[in-house]
């Protein structure tokens, strides 16, 4: 009886099969490494601004400190965005008929706030704390990267949840003397004091070690307190929720240009 298929059916066979598992294989790889991407997670991409405010002109050529325009950043969960008033400080003066800048000057003329683009969104489950960050020596640049180099603002650092666990598992390295939590040029030398003496000052506690306090008690302490920790868990989780939110408001049409406004989550970078 004469073959039904031929000889080189099987290379077609085996190719076939070896072609499928390829494609498995990418498949899966792509879908482990495409939301790791700087694109996905929009890191060192640009985000487009109602007007191209360069902190590379204003910081490092200016000096201006951060504080002036971030105003809340030591006292607040959030650091704040500058009102219109305050760019019209100098701008009311210098660069006046300036094309890039009729944004600002109309923002002052119609009594509302200018609406800035988001650049870095943390998910609605986070709740990030400015303040306690800073006075706890983590310095702006720890985050947000080297800004003072950036002619256009943008996503420095990934702000995944495994960023943020790197630091809070090992806090010391990342800490630095107060006078330098503002710049962004800072590097540790010999004369800056220790990881230890720094978490000594700021009153840090590794996390270990609060752990294994916590697990020396728990045998005695968990069934009682476990659900007033289920309690607590829910009340932050909804209070972060809720300021996260907020944060995100557009805010009153006719707001006044003393509080500058966060737009909705920017777009995918093109």
């Amino acid at each position: 009886m004469a073959a039904i298929f031929r000889p080189s059916a099987n290379l077609a066979a085996t190719l076939s099969l070896l072609g499928i598992a390829a494609l498995f294989v990418a498949g899966v790889g792509w879908w482990w490494v495409w939301p790791r991407t700087d694109y996905m997670r929009h890191t060192r991409w640009p985000v487009d601004q109602p007007v191209p405010f360069s902190h590379e002109h204003h910081v490092a050529g200016l000096g201006i400190d951060c504080r002036f325009c971030h105003t809340s950043v030591e006292v607040s969960s959030t650091a704040g965005m500058p009102p219109t008033y305050t760019c019209m400080t100098c701008h009311s003066q210098i660069w006046t008929n300036a094309g890039l800048l009729a944004p600002v000057r109309q923002s002052l003329a119609d009594n509302k706030p200018i609406v800035w683009n988001r650049v870095t969104d943390l998910p609605d489950y986070v709740f990030f704390n400015h303040s306690i960050h800073i006075a706890k020596g983590v310095g702006c640049s720890s985050c947000h990267g080297q800004v003072d180099r950036m002619p256009l603002t943008y996503k420095a650092k990934s702000l995944t949840m495994q960023f943020c666990l790197n630091c809070h598992s090992n806090p010391g390295p990342n800490l630095r003397p107060k006078d330098q939590i503002y710049n962004t040029q800072w590097r540790r030398t010999a004369e800056t004091p220790s990881p230890a003496t720094l978490m000594a000052e700021y009153h840090v506690q590794r996390r270990n070690a609060s752990a294994a306090r916590l697990r020396r008690g728990a045998p005695l302490l968990a069934p009682a307190l476990q659900p007033l920790y289920r309690r607590r868990h829910a009340h932050l989780e909804t209070f972060g929720r809720l300021a996260s939110r907020r944060a995100r408001l557009d805010g009153d049409d006719n707001a006044s240009p003393q509080v500058a406004r966060i737009g909705p989550r920017h777009p995918s970078p093109p």
